[in-house]
């Protein structure tokens, strides 16, 4: 195990610096943010954070021609609450009057919209900025939509 200094930076900060061959090793530079995590013991874990820059979060949904509009709508709302930006959902023949309605519905109560739709497949997008929200808002909107 490695040891390091703490060092004062400024008034209010401590820093610790990172060994250069796992900031190479991680593709890290000057800039680039860390997640760090407390483990339950006290000591405290440094991990590279996830880039998403040039990548979306996407899902994609089969959905039978007779599949219930409840069940579809709950996958849905799964998705959205796992993180996903952008649903792709496919029939595998075209999306009944009832399912077409059903998906428009809970588009409606998500902060999502229809992005691109044919007979067969609707694209959602999220179209909000989840680092603008607040947590407690997020959580409060994540227990309204799942007791709907």
């Amino acid at each position: 195990m490695e040891r390091r200094k703490i060092s004062t930076l400024g008034k209010y900060s401590l820093v610790v610096t990172l060994p250069k061959d796992w900031t190479r090793m991680n593709n890290l530079d000057s800039g680039d943010e860390v997640s760090l995590k407390v483990q339950g013991d006290g000591s405290l874990a440094i991990h590279p954070s996830l880039s998403f820059e040039g990548r979306q979060n996407e899902f994609t949904l089969q959905v039978g021609f007779q599949e219930d509009v409840k069940m579809i709508q709950r996958k849905i709302i799964a998705c959205y609450l796992n993180g996903y930006d952008k649903i792709v959902i496919i029939s595998d023949k075209n999306f009944t009057r009832s399912q077409q309605d059903g998906i428009r519905s809970i588009v409606k109560s998500l902060y999502m919209r229809i992005y691109e739709s044919s007979a067969d497949t609707v694209t959602l997008q999220a179209f909000m900025d989840e680092s603008l929200a607040s947590v407690t808002s997020g959580v409060e909107r994540m227990h309204i939509i799942t007791s709907s």
